[in-house]
């Protein structure tokens, strides 16, 4: 057996056990998600049906305290990991399932998250501040000479999810009149979980994926979050450009 091929039957094997996995826990009882969540997609691609494992999960599932159910659990997740790291050396997704000890109460909660970067004078390349859809490509050539009407040169770049709009690092920071600036895009919402345990009632906080429960707890959904006094929307000024962007810019030093 060639080395591909033994790869692409290593990787055979672990969709196949995860999807087995996910099902499996698919039909235990949901505290917090929906079962579909764990679900492999089906598409067809040139006559072949494709199967893709779900990109993200965010559920919490009890084993009932069914000890057979927890120490089955237990050792398909060692083996999951073990099929895993036989094809990839990168960490575990963040869908791969956890099993926790027993919680005495878990409190969810979701948020907007952000991807920050710091321009300085550096940085001498071209910022990515816009994404455009394909309805929107049509201003690319005008947003251009806009920015290149107060002095900021603009490049369209063509990428393989579509056009981006990207700026000079260094006529930013001119027309700022900063020496810092911090450029900030939404990545998505953050999904995270405060899971307390009787030691001291201590609480442990973790990113919201598969998580596993041997036996009931209250599964709580927190209220927002008060947003922080030093954000950057009240702590710094923001920089308006006479384009509509994805990206907002901050002035962060003078």
């Amino acid at each position: 057996m060639t080395e591909k091929s033994s790869t692409k039957s290593d990787f055979k094997r672990f969709f196949s056990f995860e999807k087995e996995l996910l099902e499996f826990l698919s039909r235990q009882k949901i505290l917090a998600g929906d079962k579909d969540d764990l679900q492999y997609s089906v598409a067809e691609f040139r006559n072949t049906r494709l199967e893709r494992p779900p990109k993200f999960i965010h559920c919490v599932i009890s084993l009932g305290g069914d000890e057979s159910l927890i120490k089955k659990v237990e050792s398909d997740i060692e083996e999951l990991k073990s099929r895993y790291t036989a094809v990839s050396t990168r960490g575990f997704p963040s869908r791969f399932p956890q099993l926790l000890k027993q919680p005495l109460q878990i409190n969810l909660s979701q948020h907007e998250a952000f991807r920050s970067r710091v321009i300085d004078s550096d940085t001498n390349n071209f910022i990515q501040v816009k994404r455009y859809s394909s309805e929107s490509e049509i201003n690319a050539s005008e947003d251009v000479a806009t920015l290149s009407d107060i002095g900021i040169k603009a490049e369209i770049y063509e990428k393989s999810f579509g056009k981006t709009l990207n700026l000079s690092s260094t006529d930013l920071l001119l027309y700022a009149k900063a020496s810092k600036l911090s450029i900030r895009e939404g990545s998505g919402q953050q999904f995270t979980a405060r899971v307390r345990y009787p030691d001291g009632y201590q609480a442990v906080r973790m990113s919201l994926g598969l998580l596993i429960i041997p036996s009931d707890c209250p599964v709580l959904d927190s209220l927002p979050q008060a947003r922080r006094t030093h954000r950057l929307e009240t702590s710094k000024e923001k920089l308006i450009l006479p384009v509509v962007l994805d990206s907002e810019i901050f002035i962060k030093e003078v």
